[in-house]
This record gives C-alpha cells, sequence and structure tokens, in this order.
C-alpha cells in the first residue's frame, strides 16, 4: 500500500504512481455438482488501475461443472472491451464440434471469468469440462 503515492522517473502527474497491491483469492467454479477441489490458488498484482490476475484450479470430482470461475478480487472497469486471458489445461477440457481452442476473458463492469471453446466463423460456447482436470490462466484490465 503507498500511502500518499510515489513519483517514478519524474515529478509529473504521468510519473504519479498512488496505489500497488498484491494478494490472494480463492477462484471457485460457478456452477456444478459434488465439485471437490484439490488445489485452489488465486494471486494477484494491481498497480495503479492496471490488475493481473492468476488462477490455478484442480478438482477430483464433480459434475455439471459450467459457466465461469467465481472469485476475482476486482471489476472490470465499465466501458471498456472485455480483457482476454490465457488458458492452460491438463486435457480436462473438451470443445464441441468446430471448436478448437479456448480462451478467457471478464466482461465490462463485472468479476465473473468467462471460459469460452472458440471456432472459426461459429460463435463461441462454454467447454466441457471432466470430471476430473485441472486449469490455470492468467488475464489484464483495467479496473475503476
Amino acid at each position: 500500500y503507498l500511502s500518499g503515492g510515489v513519483y517514478i522517473g519524474g515529478t509529473g502527474l504521468a510519473s504519479y504512481l498512488d496505489s500497488y497491491e498484491e494478494g490472494n483469492w480463492t477462484p471457485s467454479f460457478a456452477n456444478g455438482s459434488g465439485i471437490v477441489y484439490t488445489h485452489q490458488t488465486g494471486r494477484y498484482t494491481k498497480v495503479g488501475r492496471f490488475v493481473c490476475i492468476y488462477f490455478d484450479i484442480n478438482w477430483s470430482s464433480g459434475s455439471n461443472i459450467e459457466g465461469g470461475i467465481l472469485g476475482c478480487p476486482f471489476t472490470v472497469l465499465n466501458g471498456r472491451m472485455w480483457s482476454v486471458g490465457s488458458l492452460f489445461h491438463n486435457g480436462s477440457l473438451t470443445y464441441q464440434t468446430g471448436r478448437n481452442e479456448c480462451c478467457t476473458y471478464i466482461n465490462n463492469n463485472t468479476d465473473l471469468i468467462t471460459i469460452s471453446s472458440l471456432g472459426s466463423g461459429i460463435l463461441p460456447t462454454g467447454p466441457n469440462y471432466d470430471s476430473v482436470g485441472g486449469i490455470h490462466g492468467t488475464i489484464s484490465f483495467m479496473t475503476a
């Protein structure tokens, strides 16, 4: 926490940093039945209004897992395009016909991390989650 702020590389307003924060959060799936988490880690760094989050989730059982990931400690700035991040999985996601990759993003004015599977010329949709698996990813965005 920077009480009163600090000037970095000059004394003008563009060089003034009034906020720096690091912390932890607990990611979890928005929807699902009988999910047994074996690992739930979330970390973030916030510099001014710029936020970078990391999440890592592993589960040993569950069904009907869908939706997105809850627990993001910040809301994306309203009026901006949603923020895109990266997602990695250990083979625990399968894609619907015509889709072959995933992306993560957070829509305007929300803190829900959405995971979508993509394909050429078709609308994105959520992937299918296996009953056992793991995912981790990062997203960067601006907050209010």
